[in-house]
């Protein structure tokens, strides 16, 4: 079987992985390695070390780009958005005003049904958040989730169960919102009164 037919058969999984029962960050982390093995052929084309023919090029560069451009897709619909290929993410932030947790929330959303307050929602997106705080001067900012009452879990907007934390010692307390501590950069419940900076992010 010649590596085009492989190829053209990775991307057809890739179509159907869409109608199988596989989270988004799965679907893109498909899309990028098919993207990259795309990009590797037509490299080792020009190195001397295949020697594919004018159409079969084309239909390898075509399906690279269509893979290389839904890496953003979702971010196309808000241009003063910014996209981050090293952490998979769309986002604005907010460094002035601070403002209350209720109104950080009415700003992300008023950028259009998919943009949100940012999802604190594991290791790697804590890691990009401290990483903007430290480079555009922010001291600490309100993040998505909230709870009814001090004994009730915290959930997303969309209603799923904030399960990843990095609490400052001593937390949680009994506060309904979640933002980061000023001196640690943890995280730390919040009556949501103080005025914070925040980060908006859109989601598929």
């Amino acid at each position: 079987m010649s590596s085009l037919i492989i190829w053209n058969l990775l991307f057809l999984f890739l179509l159907v992985s869409h109608a199988l029962p596989v989270t988004e960050a799965q679907t893109r982390t498909t899309r990028a390695l098919i993207a990259a093995a795309g990009l590797s052929l037509i490299t080792s084309n020009y190195a001397g070390v295949t020697e594919w023919s004018a159409p079969q090029l084309v239909t390898i560069a075509l399906i690279t780009a269509i893979l290389l451009r839904r890496q953003s897709f979702y971010c196309d619909d808000y241009p003063t958005f910014t996209f981050d290929t090293t952490y998979d993410i769309c986002y604005k932030i907010y460094k002035d005003p601070k403002l209350t947790v209720q109104g950080t929330d009415a700003v992300c959303k008023a950028h259009g049904t998919r943009s949100q307050l940012i999802r604190i929602n594991s290791p790697t997106i804590y890691d990009f958040v401290v990483k903007q705080m430290d480079q555009n001067g922010i001291s600490n900012i309100y993040f998505q989730g909230k709870r009814v009452s001090s004994s009730a879990p915290f959930l997303y907007d969309d209603g799923t169960p904030v399960t990843y934390f990095n609490w400052v010692p001593g937390e949680p307390a009994s506060d309904l919102y979640l933002r980061t501590d000023t001196s640690t950069k943890l995280m730390e419940t919040s009556d949501g009164s103080t005025e914070r900076s925040f980060i908006c992010a859109v989601y598929p």
